[in-house]
């Protein structure tokens, strides 16, 4: 059974996890040596809790209750340890993944889904406080993907009358895939769910930032200034991507409609991992979907496989498991205006297509000359397919029937519960899959 509240550990009693998952902090610390003297703090945090709520760390405390680190039930030494930035401190995760996002007016936008390995807060860190707006408190990190739903709508109130009464649910029956979020909470939280769940973060405190800021520990401070450095090449590179962007609109004579313009803007920033997309749930690392995918099939008796899908990287290495962008969930960070006129996924969705052919024509093209660099990359080895669940009549879209055949995660899920994949799903009504061309790979 885990410990309840927060372990104070050494160095030499929580090495070999750290070792575990970041092999290369673990080497910089062992060459430090620190003594006893100086301390970690570890937490656990159960799947769905807030870790940072709008710039407020939240800790559990030794009833096992998640509250803000300012509660009295926190020990004061705790807290004092941890509030040397006015938000998060640095960090690693050790175990499962967390999910930093913010929620919009409609929906939540995923920013960084960090998993075991991630060391996280590095830019408060490095950074002088009063030249970050990062400490504003505007983000929220949750423990497991806050960003998780499920494909199929669960809107029968036959079966969610099951789910009611078997987890003693008082959430609303969600109306849309957004509306899910409260329904998943509340069932993993029922005794009755019985899959224990928890991502373990490890807190380094005051007392070692000191050394890192005054310069004792010269060498692991330039570990996390590359660390930091490496996050932040999308950032440093975007202005280039604008400006080719902005001339191949110039260069084709195009005018597209502005958010939709920026929605292919997105989808690159997607592609070079500079953004999080949405990819299927494959296992228990971002949420217990094992067990919640038995619960929608046999308690809620959904008559489609119960497939899960979640924030997620384009991961060219593994041409099997692609990345999907979807008009239903719009996760862009910098956006103009809609359109007063209303949206039609269909028209949108070729048109978004259109755009992006028509921007990677430019690109090959090669007037910029761009051959060697990450965009050129992009535009020769990266395949785009566009979805859409209702028939296309000038046959510019694929459609959806056609994605659980193609992708492994979808056929998995599907022969597993011998059910099918729910090619309707507003997730899938007009979305973008991102892949590896055949035979290519990007570095």
């Amino acid at each position: 059974m885990a410990e309840k509240g927060i372990e104070i550990l050494t160095w030499d009693q929580v090495r070999n996890e750290v070792h575990k998952v970041n092999p290369g902090l673990a080497e910089q610390i062992d060459q430090i040596s620190p003594g006893k003297e100086l301390k970690l703090f570890k937490a656990r945090y159960p799947f769905g809790c807030s870790i940072l709520q709008y710039g407020v760390l939240q800790l559990p405390n030794d009833q096992g209750k998640i509250v803000s680190m300012y509660d009295d039930s926190i020990d004061k030494t705790i807290r004092n340890q941890l509030s040397y930035v006015s938000n998060m401190p640095v960090g690693i995760v050790l175990n499962k993944t967390i999910e930093l996002y913010y929620p919009a007016k409609k929906a939540i936008i995923p920013y960084f889904l960090m998993r075991p390995g991630r060391i996280f807060a590095l830019w408060g860190l490095l950074q002088e406080r009063q030249t970050s707006v990062h400490n504003a408190g505007v983000w929220i990190i949750t423990s497991g993907c806050r960003s998780l739903t499920l494909l199929p709508k669960i809107s029968d109130a036959l079966g969610f009358k099951r789910l009611k009464k078997e987890f003693g649910l008082t959430a609303a029956m969600p109306a849309g895939l957004s509306d899910q979020w409260d329904t998943l909470k509340q069932i993993t939280e029922a005794e009755q769910f019985n899959s224990p769940w928890e991502a373990e973060l490890l807190f380094f405190p005051e007392s070692w930032y000191k050394k890192i800021r005054d310069g004792s520990w010269k060498n692991l401070e330039y570990y996390l200034l590359k660390g930091a450095w490496e996050d932040t090449a999308f950032l440093r590179n975007e202005n280039v991507f604008n400006l080719v962007f902005s001339r191949a609109l110039e260069e084709k004579n195009l005018k597209p409609n502005p958010f939709l313009y920026d929605t292919v803007k997105h989808i690159y920033n997607i592609t070079k991992m500079g953004a999080p997309g949405f990819r299927v749930a494959i296992d228990d690392s971002s949420a217990p979907i094992k067990r919640l995918e038995q619960i929608f099939a046999e308690v809620y008796q959904l008559r489609f496989a119960p497939t899960f899908v979640h924030s997620g990287y384009f991961d060219p290495s593994n041409p099997l498991n692609p990345v999907y962008y979807s008009l239903e969930i719009p996760t862009l960070t910098e956006f103009s205006p809609k359109s007063r006129k209303a949206a039609n996924k269909m028209n949108d969705i070729r048109e978004i297509k259109h755009i992006q052919s028509v921007i990677e024509k430019f690109i090959r093209e090669d007037s910029m000359r761009l051959k060697d660099t990450p965009i050129y990359e992009v535009a020769t080895n990266v395949s785009y397919e566009y979805y859409h669940s209702d028939k296309d009549m000038l046959n510019e879209l694929e459609s959806t029937d056609k994605l659980s055949l193609k992708d492994e995660a979808m056929k998995e899920n599907a022969l597993q519960y011998k059910k099918p994949i729910c090619t309707t799903s507003p997730f899938l009504r007009g979305c973008v899959r991102i892949g590896v061309k055949s035979g290519f790979q990007i570095k």
